[in-house]
């Protein structure tokens, strides 16, 4: 169920263990803080103010939402987040206050990879990359504060859209 003591290529055993494994798509491992959790949208929902929330494994086909009241760090830790199948959302609504970094959001479906949203505040850095691939724009930042720095990678290769779409008075910080 994802819970328990996690193993991984650095861990030591000094005795006897039972060890269970799972294989499981519609399950998107992560961490708050450290502490693993089951699904993606269950941390951001668990989540408190100045909480890390790192994603474990690549992870494709859901569409995710950030609350108005969430204002959270999403650490990719160098994995990808996709949304490849047919939706009209995008991979992430933004409503709070996120930070994304050090790995890989991308869309090749009909949707944008973000919607920053009204009163949402949506920081991209630290290497995080932004991919666009299907029919709308990366990042359509409709009235909302959208901040690229640190080395982030933003891309769209739809004729129809921009990479980036500031809409409704939108504040658009490059850094």
């Amino acid at each position: 169920d994802g819970t328990g003591v996690l193993y991984d290529e650095n861990s030591v055993i000094s005795s006897d263990i039972t060890l269970h494994a799972f294989w499981n798509d519609e399950l998107i491992l992560c961490s708050i803080n450290g502490n693993t959790h089951g699904d993606l949208q269950s941390c951001i929902d668990e989540a408190n103010t100045g909480d890390t929330i790192t994603l474990l494994d690549n992870t494709r086909g859901h569409d995710i939402l950030v609350d108005s009241s969430k204002d959270i760090t999403l650490d990719l830790n160098g994995y990808t987040l996709s949304n490849d199948v047919t939706t009209s959302n995008p991979v992430i609504t933004n409503r709070g206050k996120l930070t994304v970094i050090n790995g890989t959001v991308s869309s090749a479906a009909s949707a944008g990879v973000f919607n920053n949203e009204g009163v949402g505040e949506l920081t991209i850095g630290n290497g995080a990359r932004i991919i666009a691939t299907g029919a709308r724009q990366g990042i359509y930042n409709d009235g909302a504060k959208l901040v690229i720095s640190d080395g982030a990678y933003i891309s769209a290769t739809a004729s129809a859209r921009a990479t980036v779409q500031n809409h409704g008075n939108g504040q658009l910080i490059i850094t």
